[in-house]
């Protein structure tokens, strides 16, 4: 009786090895925020589209574990500086390779509209630039609700979220 039980086992494990293993179902290199098995049928990123090691949207742009620290100027003018991001990167997003500037806006698009808390609605700020600094790069958006408001980026040179500074004045 135990032998049945092995070579059903056996059998199982080699049918699902050449099914899995033969590229009949194969899953893709992003992970579609819809409903949708791959391995059932073919999916097309509608929505958000993140790198297969992410687990999830949030998971790939939510601020979870981070430091604030908050700058206050006499004349009314604030910064808070998040930073000490766990795992934000362009990779761990996107796929690993090559980002280009379209990527690098909708990857901080992204994290400002997962942490709605901290920065508002992703609408209200437009790309006003990108620029190399220090071996990594900064993106800079301009609030279009608030002239004083500014947020920018600041990547490393393999695409890591390394801080998020956000300006304004009370």
């Amino acid at each position: 009786m135990r032998s049945i039980e092995i070579v059903r086992a056996a059998a199982g494990s080699a049918l699902a090895f050449f099914l899995l293993g033969s590229g009949s179902c194969e899953v893709g290199l992003h992970y579609c925020s819809e409903d949708c098995d791959p391995c059932v049928s073919v999916c097309h990123c509608d929505q958000v589209c993140v790198h297969a090691l992410a687990a999830d949207h949030a998971g790939a742009f939510e601020m979870q574990v981070f430091a604030l620290t908050i700058d206050r100027q006499p004349d009314g003018r604030w910064t808070r500086t998040y930073s000490g991001f766990a795992g934000l990167s362009l990779d761990r997003a996107f796929g690993p390779g090559e980002h280009d500037a379209r990527a690098i806006e909708r990857f901080a698009r992204n994290v400002i509209e997962a942490n709605r808390a901290s920065f508002g609605r992703e609408s209200e700020w437009s790309l006003a630039g990108m620029e190399r600094a220090n071996g990594g790069l900064v993106a800079t958006f301009g609030s279009t609700v608030d002239t004083e408001a500014a947020l920018e980026f600041l990547f490393d040179r393999e695409g890591a979220l390394l801080a998020v500074a956000r300006h304004g004045a009370s």
